[in-house]
């Protein structure tokens, strides 16, 4: 009985082994069906993502045709296919931006420099252009705002300050066009327009004397409004 029993004990631990062998056998196939599917998988979508992405450059382009033929609602159905192929496609938003604002839907227009800040926060050209439709619009602190986040990523840029300057004039901070203006000149003295802005700010302060010193100095440098305005006000 007793060597039966271990016969049998024997018999039954083969088996389980060889169960046990042929489980791990077939886990094994297991794994390598799945990394195959999964490999095949990644091939596809990768695959797909470049099909995708050519599909968005093609569109693009044709976009860029429309819009250089002043086609700007075919360009704007264009680049929306671009965009739909490739979310990322920078250069699609932007020219759908410029496309709207070409048609004056300056809303529009901003929503796209909008998503382009969102892919890329330091592009202070898009944030000069949002500033501009903003200001269009009458948000004078908005485009401010969007100014100063430009000249935080270029500082000594004269005609940005200058810009700055003159929105702020028209928001009523009247100093604050004078302090732009000034370091605008610090970097360029040599355009008529800072004078004849920042004249036009110091007659609001009430600084007569210096608002006419600043039209002389745009007259000087050919700046016809400037004259006009030194031979109303000037003595």
């Amino acid at each position: 009985m007793r060597l039966r029993s271990t016969a049998i004990a024997l018999g039954v631990g083969a088996a389980t082994a060889a169960g046990l062998s042929l489980l791990k056998i077939n886990k094994l196939d297991v794994i390598r069906s799945t990394l195959v599917v999964v490999g095949a998988g990644l091939m596809i979508a990768k695959r797909k993502s470049r099909k995708e992405e050519k599909n968005g450059e093609i569109y693009f382009k044709k976009g860029n045709i429309a819009f250089d033929q002043g086609n700007y609602h075919e360009a704007i159905a264009d680049y929306n296919e671009a965009l739909k192929n490739n979310p990322n496609l920078l250069g699609a938003y932007k020219k759908r931006g410029d496309s709207k604002n070409e048609l004056n839907d300056f809303q529009g227009a901003i929503t796209d420099y909008t998503k382009i800040l969102e892919i890329n926060p330091i592009d202070s050209d898009i944030y000069c252009e949002r500033g501009d439709l903003e200001e269009e619009l009458g948000d004078f602190q908005g485009a401010i705002n969007d100014y100063s986040k430009a000249l935080k990523i270029n500082p000594k840029n004269a005609f940005l300050l200058l810009t700055r300057g003159v929105v702020k004039h028209e928001s009523g901070d009247y100093q604050g066009a004078v302090d732009d203006i000034n370091i605008a000149i610090e970097l360029d003295s040599t355009h008529a327009d800072k004078y004849h802005h920042r004249g036009n700010a110091k007659k609001e302060l009430g600084d007569f004397k210096g608002a006419c010193e600043d039209w002389k100095k745009a007259s000087d440098l050919g700046s016809e409004d400037a004259a006009k305005l030194l031979k109303e006000h000037c003595k």
